[in-house]
């Protein structure tokens, strides 16, 4: 059975050390989250980043719009927030109730405030090598793998997603790390040899597929982290990988309590580089 890479307990290290920055530093950063619309997972994810806010001493604020909204309103609220000194840090809760254009309503976000990381301009340094903002998820995928045994130099890397727009700017941050990577979106189980993902060290799989990566899709002691997440008939969270996957592994993050937790803390340390990086005499 592969070693369980505990999300929670790393995550709490770095909530310590955000709060411990936030108390040394005098400054209060500020965030305001963007939510539109009543999915009852997007109000929750939303409450689990305000009870992190608090524990850490971030400012939080939440804008709620129905689902009916115009998408202008939308846009005017984000371009308010983003001219106040009091906040640092902007952030669209997605998915947003379709037909709302979420790039359109991302890109609304200042770049210097999108502690996402998700505004095109962002993505654009990044895949240069000169990012302003280095997207959560990504600080959440890196850190969980320095958590194990395995380098991300000289290794290689396989991406399962449904798209290449989660790909490519996790593909950018790993290659800096010098791994090589492998880009399999959209991933369907039974559409790529099973061989090809299973030659690599790590494996990233974003699909939401339920336990679908089977143990023929791992090298014996790669690194599995879950980044899908999907509830089965009973109403439990499961990840993408299957338990006989994870025991093939040499490490694998659960679900839940693994890459979501990591998230919410590399989202907190965001804000508070958003908020060091103030112009002087700003609130």
């Amino acid at each position: 059975m592969g070693q369980l890479v505990d999300g929670k307990a790393i995550a709490t290290r770095v909530r310590a050390r955000v709060r411990d920055d936030i108390i040394r530093s005098g400054i209060t950063p500020g965030l305001a989250v963007v939510l539109v619309g009543h999915d009852p997972a997007s109000h929750l994810y939303v409450k689990l980043k305000e009870r992190a806010c608090a524990e850490v001493g971030i400012r939080f604020e939440q804008h709620l719009f129905f689902a009916t909204a115009a998408l202008t309103d939308i846009e005017r609220r984000i371009h308010d927030l983003g001219d106040r000194s009091d906040i640092d840090g902007v952030l669209v809760q997605l998915p947003l109730p379709p037909p709302l254009d979420e790039d359109r309503i991302v890109a609304a976000i200042p770049p210097e405030k999108d502690v996402d990381g998700f505004h095109p301009r962002n993505v654009e340094r990044l895949l240069r090598g000169d990012p302003l903002i280095v997207p959560a998820l990504g600080k959440a995928i890196l850190a969980l793998i320095d958590a194990t045994d395995v380098s991300l130099k000289g290794g290689a890397v396989s991406v399962l997603a449904n798209s290449e727009t989660f790909c490519r700017p996790i593909e950018a941050l790993l290659r800096a790390q010098g791994a090589t990577t492998n880009r399999f979106a959209p991933f369907l189980p039974g559409t790529h040899r099973e061989e090809d993902v299973a030659r690599s060290d790590i494996v990233i799989s974003a699909l939401g597929c339920g336990g679908c990566i089977g143990p023929a899709y791992v090298r014996p002691g790669a690194v599995l982290i879950d980044v899908g997440i999907t509830k089965d008939p009973g109403g439990n969270l499961r990840g993408d990988f299957s338990p006989e996957a994870q025991v093939r592994s040499g490490w694998f993050t659960p679900v839940p309590g693994g890459v979501g937790p990591m998230t919410v803390a590399m989202l907190l340390e965001n804000v508070l580089e958003a908020a060091q990086k103030r112009p002087e005499g700003s609130s």
